[in-house]
């Protein structure tokens, strides 16, 4: 008898939200680059994706537990955490995730701050970029 595993279709989506007075532009971050790492524990499956904000990837995956982590957040953004399937997920360590997959459709919100003030240079001067 052949054996399949289930599999689960991943919704990954990056949202950001504003910092009273800080000058945020949802057209600033049509081209920031946020780096995120979804690997599976124990079996090491792991892949990189970058998002930026209100991108949405969709990832086929097999059911089971999976760990989150922003692996490259820009300096100008504050992590504010995961939810998962619109529950709150409870960091582990350093801005880990770790979260279990059992359901054919998994939607995953990583939630950043943009919390840039505009002492140093202006907004529309600011360019993150990351080069690999």
């Amino acid at each position: 008898v052949l054996q399949t595993q289930q599999q689960s279709t991943l919704h990954l989506s990056k949202n950001i939200v504003k910092d009273a007075g800080s000058g945020y532009d949802t057209a600033s971050d049509s081209g920031t680059p946020f780096i995120v790492r979804v690997e599976s524990i124990p079996d090491g499956y792991s892949t990189d994706v970058v998002l930026v904000a209100g991108q949405t990837i969709d990832l086929v995956v097999p059911y089971g537990t999976y760990r989150i982590t922003e692996i490259a957040v820009p300096s100008e953004y504050e992590e504010l955490g995961l939810t998962v399937d619109g529950s709150a997920v409870t960091p582990y360590g350093n801005g880990e995730y770790i979260f279990n997959i059992d359901a054919a459709e998994t939607d995953a919100v990583l939630n950043n701050e943009f919390q840039h003030e505009t002492f140093f240079h202006y907004l529309s001067k600011v360019i993150n970029r990351f080069f690999h």
